[in-house]
């Protein structure tokens, strides 16, 4: 597989093994040359809105000076459920970026 960073994805189809409905979590490597403001670099997602969505992402939307952050997060009953990192993204760096959903004990985690 090889990607020229330029609209580049894996589809792993709509398979019921890729609806999570329990505890769950997803993981990435990552390493951007640069992240311009005003957007979000999608790493990994299923669906969109519904529920059962969920996604993990570079987030340079939402930051002040362009920070960019690490966002997880998933859908239940219609709402977005998410949790960003305190970590800023630094470019030309390899990070691996864990996001966890613990149902038990209903939390969301992002380690890196």
């Amino acid at each position: 597989m090889s990607f020229n960073g330029s609209g580049d994805y894996v589809d792993a189809g709509d398979t019921s093994s890729l609806n999570l409905t329990s505890s769950f979590s997803i993981s990435s490597w990552v390493k951007g040359n640069s992240f311009p403001v005003g957007y979000r670099y999608q790493l990994l997602s299923k669906g969109s809105r519904g529920t059962g969505s969920y996604f993990l992402f570079v987030d340079v939307a939402n930051y002040s000076g362009g920070d960019q952050r690490f966002k997880f997060g998933f859908t239940e009953g219609g709402s977005w459920n998410t949790v960003d990192s305190t970590t800023v993204v630094a470019t030309s760096t390899w990070w691996h970026v864990v996001g966890v959903f613990d149902n038990s004990a209903n939390t969301l985690k992002v380690y890196i």
